[in-house]
């Protein structure tokens, strides 16, 4: 028999752990009040990340595709598509996590009769979840704000050597080219795991910011390579950093040169 509800802040969690500890099987439909969703299986202890109605296959493979510097045609792998998918409900689940009411409902039941889309022996452990969460949440009172760390903001190395830290995968992803969301993307996780692994190394003086005039110039390079999406969300970001203000003549030059070779539309 289904049952639902509302909790808020802890209230979730304790929801989790007292399905997970009661061995229920069955699908469980978050919905938070800012319109966030999580759609979890629930088996044998483990909580399984399924996609939900909102969740986009196209706009996840794009994201794949830019993040790579991939051509909009290009095939995509199904197990990126699931990393990335996976990575995308973490974070919903998180920001659930975060506070605020949340509207649950439990149809318990066997998942195959559900209809629900799993792996054999597929799933994560709830407790692990819950203190991987607790750590995020620990190491990010650490940093007043993480906002400078836009999604759009390219991250420029100062000294690598700083960043003995992380593993070889991260600091290789740090290209001097990439946005923080297409870092993020291509590691396959949370954008708040990557936000804060980052922060730590801002704090100890490894990274910068790109400057405006090195968003602009990423921004020519890729449309020079006709990766549009990719040169507008740099542009995007050197908006948003620009001075206010009667544009540099030089700038205007360059951007005007842009718009009458049709490059800038």
């Amino acid at each position: 028999m289904s049952f639902q509800g509302d909790v808020r802040g802890i209230g979730l969690a304790e929801l989790l752990q007292g399905l997970a500890r009661g061995r229920k099987e069955g699908l469980l439909s978050l919905g938070g009040s800012d319109r966030s969703s999580c759609l979890i299986g629930l088996l044998d202890g483990r909580l399984i990340l399924l996609p939900d109605e909102d969740e986009d296959e196209t706009s996840l493979a794009n994201r794949i595709r830019i993040a790579n510097s991939h051509g909009l045609e290009d095939a995509v792998e199904e197990k990126e598509l699931e990393t990335l998918g996976h990575a995308d409900r973490l974070e919903h689940l998180y920001c659930l996590l975060d506070g605020g009411e949340v509207h649950f409902r439990f149809d318990p039941g066997e998942l195959e009769r559900l209809e629900a889309d799993i792996c054999p022996n597929s799933g994560t452990q709830l407790e692990f979840i819950l203190l991987e969460y607790a750590r995020i949440c620990d190491e990010l009172e650490g940093f007043p704000s993480l906002s400078f760390l836009a999604p759009n903001a390219v991250p420029q190395w100062v000294n690598p050597a700083l960043a003995e830290s992380v593993s070889e995968r991260v600091r290789g992803n740090i290209d001097g080219r990439s946005t923080i969301g297409e870092i993020g993307d291509r590691l396959g996780w949370p954008i708040r795991q990557t936000r804060l692994t980052l922060a730590g190394l801002f704090q100890a003086g490894a990274l910068r910011l790109s400057t405006d005039q090195e968003l602009l110039a990423l921004t020519l390079q890729e449309m020079e390579m006709r990766q549009f999406s990719r040169a507008c969300q740099r542009l995007r970001a050197w908006i948003e950093l620009c001075p206010p203000g009667p544009l540099h003549p030089d700038v205007a030059a360059v951007l005007t040169e842009e718009w009458i070779s049709g490059r800038l539309p």
